[in-house]
């Protein structure tokens, strides 16, 4: 496959919609993301 072809591909044409992302999931996911960091150096320093 040459560069040309690539760029014609389904995968990179559909990087022209955006899709627009929850701001709530986002947030919840970051909020998790937290707790477990917080929790692994909890259980780190026992």
């Amino acid at each position: 496959m040459t560069a040309a072809e690539a760029l014609k591909h389904n995968w990179l044409k559909t990087a022209e919609r955006r899709k627009a992302l929850s701001k709530t999931k986002l947030k919840r996911y970051v909020i998790k993301k937290q707790w477990i960091r917080a929790s692994n150096t909890i259980l780190a320093l026992k």
